[in-house]
């Protein structure tokens, strides 16, 4: 299976319950390859994949496959 790219995230943010997980992220992925997502525990990385896959939806922002 092959990615459609790019991946973009705009003003992305996630507050479950009143926390404040993600605070407007904006990221894009432009090439096909390995991307890492590193960052401390309790970062959002999980949450930001949840995210990009569909598991979970955003509170605010867009993300967007394979246009520019």
């Amino acid at each position: 299976m092959s990615a459609v790219l790019p991946i973009t995230l705009r003003d992305v943010s996630f507050t479950p319950g009143g926390r404040l997980v993600l605070d407007r992220l904006n990221a894009t992925i432009t090439t096909a390859g390995i991307t890492a997502v590193i960052g401390p525990n309790g970062a959002g990385k999980s949450v930001t994949l949840r995210i990009i896959d569909g598991l979970l939806q955003p509170d605010a922002g867009t993300i967007r496959f394979g246009t520019r």
